[in-house]
């Protein structure tokens, strides 16, 4: 179904070249699934992420780095896939880069079409007019993804030790669907529903980075950071009964504007080893709108759901960490402190959402080398997951005539309390067992009214959450150019 998981666990948070996605959970699907495996350079993945990270994500962080090698002289590459399931997919990309003097150019462009499908089978039980009924529903949804990225990278080497570099990317995927709903109603009627939808997205977004290395020990970094969002909706739905037709639309326009500025400061010392601090400072500016329609003689305005929903979000953070390695022990201590103020309301100037708060985030990691065959780590972290807007927007998104969702303004974000011991065994394979205790846990429920067949989707905020889990990591034995890893 498209969800993320580190280890089987739930909750991460993805990164791109750095920099934390603002995105919701269905908008950063799209994003992934319409991104080629051509313009990747690598997919780090951090199950407990040092303090210079974002503290959110319960399950970790995934960073994925854009191709964007820079070598001398003029070179580059060009790429092609196939795939088939039910239906094909493809991607193609080419890269160009051109390294002279002091200068270096890059620049990369990727297109990828995947065409997939999902189903689903719903059954529900409700009293009415004292009765027992039942509704049976089958949804059947195609779709096909189109995307497009560009990426162009420029470099500008001013001395030995100092570097200013200029990062522009764009990119672009629509995901239309026309699917179906099949309702029946025991014992005595039946509802058809076709639906035309179509999601798109477009982001413009720019790195400008300067890095100076002030001498063999020490490094500073800083970096301005910005992605302007445009996003489209729209869902049209067709409803037929024996002797009724209903027709509606909703249409969705939205964006965001992301702003971060961030400074890194890095020294290797005897003492504490590699001590790293910054700060960081990030605003978000979210505006989502909500047009419903309904076709009589002609199609008019449903006043009374449509709305619009402006959400705007400041995340300020400090942090400092230390890493050092002695004989056969290792450890990581970091602290990160963090600020978080957002507010969100309506279009009539309704204060919906306001939550202010302070956090602290530790993480600590203990290793102990036994053998050239077998190392042990003993990690803990304190992480955070902070509801997206759309999961604090109360408007309402009406699926079919028995399902809405909807958001829940007073929502929450959870805290977790995560720790892991982890068995590196011959240097390749891992044995991870952990135990998460999270508060405030947000929790995806489904609602109904026993004497209705009508269902709300919506997110809530449970009580205390306990999550244990392990997992075994390893390669097998295959021969030395088939690379593959297995996890359970």
């Amino acid at each position: 179904d498209g969800e993320i998981s580190v280890k089987g666990k739930k909750g991460v948070a993805v990164m791109l070249d750095g920099e934390l996605t603002q995105l919701s959970a269905a908008q950063l699907k799209n994003l992934l699934k319409a991104t080629a495996g051509t313009s990747i350079k690598a997919i780090e993945v951090y199950s407990t992420p040092p303090a210079s990270m974002d503290a959110a994500g319960n399950a970790g962080v995934i960073n994925i780095r854009f191709t964007g090698k820079i070598q001398p002289g003029l070179n580059g590459s060009v790429t092609s896939g196939l795939g088939w399931g039910k239906y094909m997919k493809t991607d193609h990309g080419f890269q160009l880069n051109y390294g002279k003097g002091k200068w270096n150019i890059g620049t990369n462009y990727t297109y990828s079409y995947d065409r997939s499908w999902w189903h689903d089978s719903i059954s529900r039980s409700y009293r009415e007019s004292g009765k027992e009924h039942h509704m049976q529903q089958v949804q059947h949804y195609p779709e096909k993804v189109n995307s497009h990225l560009a990426k162009l990278s420029v470099q500008y080497a001013i001395d030995s030790a100092r570097s200013l570099s200029l990062q522009l990317g764009f990119d672009q995927n629509s995901a239309p669907q026309n699917g179906y709903a099949y309702t029946r109603f025991i014992p005595d009627s039946t509802l058809h529903q076709r639906n035309d939808n179509l999601n798109r997205q477009r982001n413009f977004n720019s790195t400008l980075q300067y890095k100076w290395t002030i001498d063999g020990k020490s490094r500073l970094s800083a970096a301005l950071h910005t992605a302007h969002l445009k996003l489209y909706g729209r869902d049209v739905f067709d409803i037929r009964t024996p002797n009724s037709r209903q027709q509606t639309r909703n249409f969705y326009p939205g964006s965001i504007a992301t702003y971060t500025a961030r400074i890194d400061y890095v020294r290797e010392t005897k003492l504490l080893g590699k001590v790293e601090a910054g700060m960081r400072h990030g605003y978000t500016s979210m505006d989502n709108t909500r047009t419903a329609e309904v076709l009589s003689d002609s199609w008019w305005k449903d006043a009374a759901n449509s709305n619009r929903f402006r959400f705007s979000e400041n995340i300020s953070a400090l942090y400092a960490q230390t890493e050092l390695t002695k004989g056969k022990w290792s450890y990581r201590l970091g602290l990160r402190a963090e600020h978080t103020a957002n507010k969100g309301d309506s279009v009539h100037g309704a204060v919906l959402v306001k939550q202010d708060y302070w956090s602290l985030f530790p993480n600590a990691a203990l290793s102990y080398t036994v053998s050239d065959n077998y190392k042990i780590t003993a990690s803990y972290a304190r992480r955070i997951e902070r509801p997206d807007y759309q999961l604090l927007n109360p408007a309402i998104r009406y699926l079919d005539p028995f399902t809405i969702e909807t958001g829940l303004p007073t929502l929450r974000p959870q805290f977790s309390q995560n720790f892991e011991l982890t068995q590196t065994i011959f240097k390749y394979a891992e044995l991870v067992v952990g135990y998460n205790r999270v508060n405030n846990p947000m929790v995806y429920a489904i609602q109904q009214d026993e004497n209705s067949p009508l269902v709300k989707y919506t997110t809530l905020n449970g009580s205390l959450q306990h999550i244990w889990h392990s997992s075994l990591s390893f390669p097998l034995p295959l021969p030395t150019w088939w690379e593959n890893y297995n996890t359970v």
